[in-house]
């Protein structure tokens, strides 16, 4: 969890940094990824400046839509070569949208250890664990105030 902290600091976004490192079965980092925009996104710096989100126009809610940020688990994902993480961890230092959760569901990972702040109650952290569960992934959650 200590990579997937360190890769977080990475992030432009001023309101939560997330990374997320995926490590094979055999306990080797296979991917990284920190939420942010597209590497082709034109606006620079802090996302005060770009993300209606971070700036308080829209609600916090479970739906990114108005967020141009990709988020932590996808990106890694994009990165990663299923064959050699089939079965492995993927350790995150926010609670998991239901977007990412549906992702990591079918990306042969079986195993989500995530932490879980008050301050992420908006992302419904509970419906998404029940959904990762349902589809037998194993979930250890780390609380954090």
């Amino acid at each position: 969890m200590s990579v997937a902290e360190a890769v977080a600091k990475r992030s432009r976004c001023e309101r939560a940094q997330i990374g997320a490192v995926i490590v094979s079965r055999d306990q080797h980092i296979a991917a990284t990824g920190y939420n942010g925009p597209a590497a082709s996104w034109p606006e620079e710096g802090s996302c005060l400046n770009w993300c209606p989100r971070s700036r308080g126009e829209t609600a916090l809610t479970s739906d990114y839509d108005s967020c141009p940020a990709i988020h932590a688990e996808a990106n890694a994902l994009m990165y990663v070569d299923r064959s050699r993480v089939d079965g492995g961890t993927i350790y995150i230092t926010g609670a998991v949208c239901m977007n990412c959760a549906k992702l990591i569901s079918n990306s042969g990972l079986s195993r989500v250890v995530v932490m879980i702040g008050s301050d992420d109650d908006h992302r419904n952290p509970m419906e998404v664990l029940k959904y990762l569960k349902k589809c037998e992934i194993q979930v250890t959650v780390i609380r954090v105030l």
